[in-house]
């Protein structure tokens, strides 16, 4: 079996995932510690990134390896620390921990890091957080996947960050990146149907600067939310 370990190093993948494989149908606890240097320690980013997973799969996967593979030289390393970290999100004594050690990596160099840390992030579901991720995909436009990461993660929390970022000043109301997640989020309001929601965001749209460009973009999001649904909205008589 410790062959297979070192195999999972291999260049050819072929052989790291052949041996990821049996290691995971063995799932031999006393190989644990030997995976964990290879994830930490390979002498590639590939086969870091297979022990990675090895180790979720034989449930040898701890806390302490995730968080050092957070630094990890490699993005695709840290990329998948990232997303391998939720499993530790049920963690209530290490959540908090865990959680601003990941919001640095919504700024990360490596657009692919960015991306898992707003995913993983939005799992949090936590209003702070929510906020840093939205000022994240605002700074950073030409990831142009970050916008729909953000509002994969909101689920019936657009209202909140909506309403907090249309009053935060940095906000301007002629951004136009600014504008288009505030449509986004807009739109999925809508599409959520629920009408006291819905309500007070025609409110906030109608207390907007006539023809202003905030103005048209939440109008926009509001019209593609109302198309986007077969479910019928009525509001209450």
């Amino acid at each position: 079996p410790a062959q297979w370990v070192a195999r999972l190093a291999h260049p050819n993948s072929w052989w790291r995932e052949t041996a990821q494989r049996l290691l995971v149908e063995r799932s031999d606890a006393a190989l644990d510690s030997a995976i964990k240097d290879v994830a930490l320690k390979g002498p590639t980013p590939l086969g870091r990134v297979q022990a990675l997973w090895t180790l979720d799969g034989t449930g040898g996967l701890d806390r302490k390896t995730v968080v050092a593979a957070l630094t990890d030289e490699a993005p695709v390393v840290r990329a998948t620390a990232i997303r391998l970290s939720e499993r530790f999100f049920n963690d209530a004594a290490n959540r908090a921990d865990l959680v601003a050690r990941l919001l640095p990596l919504t700024a990360d160099a490596a657009s692919e890091v960015q991306l898992q840390a707003v995913l993983t992030l939005g799992e949090h579901r936590d209003p702070a957080t929510d906020r840093v991720l939205a000022e994240t995909v605002r700074t950073h436009p030409k990831n142009t996947f970050l916008r729909d990461a953000l509002f994969s993660g909101l689920a019936d929390r657009e209202w909140p960050l909506l309403e907090a970022l249309a009053a935060d000043a940095a906000w301007r109301t002629d951004d136009p990146v600014a504008n288009g997640i505030l449509s986004g989020l807009a739109n999925g309001i809508f599409a959520a149907r629920q009408t006291a929601t819905i309500e007070r965001l025609i409110a906030l749209a109608a207390a907007q600067p006539p023809a202003s460009a905030r103005t048209k973009a939440l109008l926009d999001g509001m019209v593609a939310g109302a198309n986007g649904s077969r479910r019928p909205l009525q509001f209450p008589a």
